[in-house]
């Protein structure tokens, strides 16, 4: 879930001049409510559990305490040159619907669809899939953040 505080710190803070999130998305109170993972869902029972909330009141709940920490809430707040998103293309944990509109706030960036699901798309940062990913997003940074009298 740290992307999505990541994203929004970005619209923030003008500090922050390179952004890559990677398998992450805009409105955490859907993303909370609706994730497929082992965490999550270990919340979602409780919810439901302890409050007897179904996803969709769970959903409703969290939108007004989680609001001010959706990207999608501050638009167009970035440099889309200095954003590169890596996402999941099937990702059962992040909805497509999340990931569209991070993309849309990040001022339609260059990003990288894994084709994979949420977790196994991290293994392309590993040696299981020759840190291919973790590469790309090394040769980003460098191009983003180099000065250019140190080339």
């Amino acid at each position: 879930m740290g992307d999505w505080h990541l994203s929004t710190i970005a619209t923030q803070d003008p500090r922050i001049t390179a952004l890559v999130p990677v398998m992450g998305g805009a409105h955490p109170h859907h993303i909370i409510a609706r994730c497929k993972g082992m965490r999550t869902e270990e919340v979602q029972l409780w919810a439901a559990d302890t409050f007897g909330w179904s996803r969709d009141e769970m959903e409703e709940r969290l939108e007004p305490l989680y609001d001010h920490l959706d990207a999608a809430r501050y638009p167009n707040r970035v440099d889309p040159a200095r954003v590169f998103i890596v996402e999941a293309g099937n990702d059962e944990c992040i909805p497509k619907s999340c990931r569209e509109a991070l993309w849309e706030a990040m001022g339609r960036p260059e990003r990288h669809v894994i084709n994979s699901e949420h977790r196994r798309a991290f293994y392309a940062m590993t040696p299981l899939n020759f840190n291919w990913m973790r590469k790309r997003i090394w040769n980003f940074f460098e191009s983003r953040l180099l000065d250019p009298a140190e080339e």
